[in-house]
Parts: C-alpha cells; structure tokens; sequence
C-alpha cells in the first residue's frame, strides 16, 4: 500500500534495524556486504567505507517472466517487477561493486542501470562430491529431477517429466522410477507422489541423493539466473 516494493516490505523487520544500529554504535566498519535485492536497501542504514550488493539474479525480470505466465497472481508479480526493478538499479547505482550471476543478468542490469562497478560472480559446485559418486551406468533405472520445488518453473517442469516425459519411459522401461528431489514441494509436486514416483523434499546432501540415478533429467523451458540444470 506504501508503494514499495513487496520483496523489501516482507524482509522489513525493526529487530533487524535495532540490530544494525546497536552494531554500529562507537563502530566503524571497512565493509557491509548484502545479498539479494530484498536485503539491499539495508545497507543504506550501514556505515561502511565501501559497500556490495550481491544481487545474484534480476529478481524484478524474475517477477515479470511469472507474469507473462498469466494466472490469478500475475498482476502481482507484473507489480513487483515495476517496483523492484527501480531499486535494483539504484542499489547497482551507489554501491561500490555490484555482483550479477551471469554475463546476461549483467546485460540486463546495464541496459536498466548505470552501475558503478558491474562484475558477474557465478557460484560454484563442490565438484569433488560428485567426481566420487559411482558410474551412473551401474546404477538401477532412476529418473531423477532436482530443484527448490515451490519455485513456478521448477513446479511446471517436476509436472511435465512425470505426466509426459515418464509414461513415455516407462513403456519401454516398466521398472523405471521417478525421483523429485528438493526442499519445499510445492502441493501439485507433493501429488505427483506414487508408487513409481518419489517426491523426497530437502535432503541432507544431494550428491548421496545422486548417488543411485541413472539420469538426470531437467526439461525446463523458462528461468533466470544461473543456469545449474
């Protein structure tokens, strides 16, 4: 109602501000370091000689991608992308460096922005984890998909690989099962859940939740930021 931007007001908490400011008190500090367009505007109440912005996705493009999925929630998300958008500029603007995840995030950015210093960071992968894991040729006929499995477009691609892409497998492969790996499933990926599909939620490593599929499945056809899949 503020005209703000929903993101910021959710993560709006006066624990947090107190917290800031009881640190800060006779302090003075070389750095503040926030992540995320909903944690930004934090560091305008942070006295740091230099500040940085981990943005990591173009949350705003992010809302306006949902939108363009139509819905009963699709003005909203229109809303929030003309709100957000604004201030990621602006956080892009006055800090000191500014992170995006990929070479397009950071296009992106540049063609809505005048950022001070843009530089991509994309994240890493505990590569070693995997390299140890067993051949997926030995492994039994599982089909595994992985996401955070309340977010729209992994919802939509966990639907289409067990509705469309799995009886195509399993009439030539009967034994063949269904492994939907990842926190927060959403209720139409939790109904999804059978006797040749599993719906496991969070797991405490992902790669041992690997270590027994045979393929790895992702048919997803929309999202942004880094493209891990």
């Amino acid at each position: 109602l503020s005209g703000q931007s929903l993101t910021v007001a959710w993560l709006r908490d006066a624990r947090v501000r107190h917290c800031l400011t009881k640190w800060q008190d006779g302090h003075s500090y070389d750095l503040a370091f926030a992540f995320s367009s909903g944690v930004g505007p934090w560091l305008q109440v942070c006295n740091a000689h230099r500040k940085i912005i981990d943005l990591c996705d173009l949350d705003a493009l992010k809302w306006r991608a949902l939108a363009a999925d139509g819905g009963p929630r699709a003005p909203i998300f229109a809303l929030e992308a003309r709100r957000l958008l604004p201030l990621e500029a602006a956080l892009s603007e006055q800090a000191d460096l500014c992170f995006l995840s990929t070479p397009q995030e950071a296009a992106d950015l540049a063609a809505a922005a005048r950022p001070k210093n843009l530089k991509v960071l994309t994240n890493g992968v505990p590569w070693q984890e995997f390299a140890e894991l067993p051949p997926p040729s030995a492994a039994p006929a599982v089909v595994a998909f992985l996401g955070q499995m309340d977010y729209p477009p992994n919802i939509l691609a966990a639907q289409h690989l067990a509705m469309a892409v799995m009886p195509q497998v399993w009439r030539k492969t009967p034994e063949a099962r269904l492994r939907i790996i990842g926190r927060a499933p959403a209720a139409p990926v939790r109904r999804l859940a059978g006797a040749r599909v599993a719906v496991t939620g969070a797991v405490d490593q992902v790669p041992a939740a690997l270590a027994d599929v045979r393929v790895f499945c992702a048919p997803l056809d929309r999202g942004r930021g880094i493209p891990n899949k």
